[in-house]
């Protein structure tokens, strides 16, 4: 995914005091999974990104939620999924890249979808695969990074495609795997990062 950054273990337990099982950094905040699913945040929450249900940031850890399985951070917003394959998200939403319908900011984790077994947050888009292999994907779409077949921003989400065994969501492009091992790509090429052999964006996958 397109975490931003990342931390060391050891730092992670100086600050958490626990094991880390998974750790992400957004643009400028954190956040940390333990062993028994208990899900933390620290550092930058202008947005609501820590999802504590306020605006203040953050210099030591704030217990977010329990039971969460995984968690993935954009540059302002941050996506879980709990034990129940429930997807949540909280934080900055200008492109509906939360995808609760609105573009308005959440300081508060708000229910996405359910049954989802993986997410992966790009800079303001995000892209998700459910338990029935159906990638879908919300928010910044201005180069065709959720590769649906246009360039406009959505505010909730939209099937992508089937069969997909997982992905990985970039900065504004974004890159897939299919069951039957073939990779496919879509959004910004500008620096030929679809990997296509050509600087040309691409609003529908490769």
């Amino acid at each position: 995914s397109n975490d931003f950054g990342s931390f060391s273990q050891q730092f992670a337990l100086n600050i958490f005091g626990a094991t880390p099982v998974q750790l992400v950094a957004g643009d400028g905040h954190a956040l940390f999974l333990d062993a028994m699913g208990f899900l933390y945040g620290v550092g930058n929450n202008q947005y609501g990104q820590l999802g504590d249900g306020t605006t203040t940031d953050r210099n030591s850890s704030v217990l977010i939620d329990s039971a969460v399985s995984s968690v993935s951070a954009g540059a302002s917003q941050m996506f879980y999924i709990k034990s129940d394959g429930t997807l949540w998200a909280t934080g900055r939403n200008n492109y509906g890249q939360l995808g609760d319908g609105t573009v308005t900011d959440r300081k508060s984790p708000v229910l996405i979808d359910t049954n989802v077994n993986f997410v992966s947050a790009g800079e303001s888009h995000v892209m998700y695969i459910k338990t029935d292999k159906t990638l879908l994907g919300m928010g910044r779409n201005n180069y065709g990074q959720l590769g649906n077949g246009n360039i406009i921003d959505l505010n909730s989400s939209t099937l992508i495609s089937t069969d997909v065994s997982t992905v990985s969501a970039g900065g504004n492009h974004t890159i897939y795997l299919k069951e039957d091992q073939t990779l496919w790509v879509t959004g910004r090429n500008d620096k030929g990062q679809l990997g296509n052999g050509t600087l040309i964006d691409r609003n529908t996958s490769v």
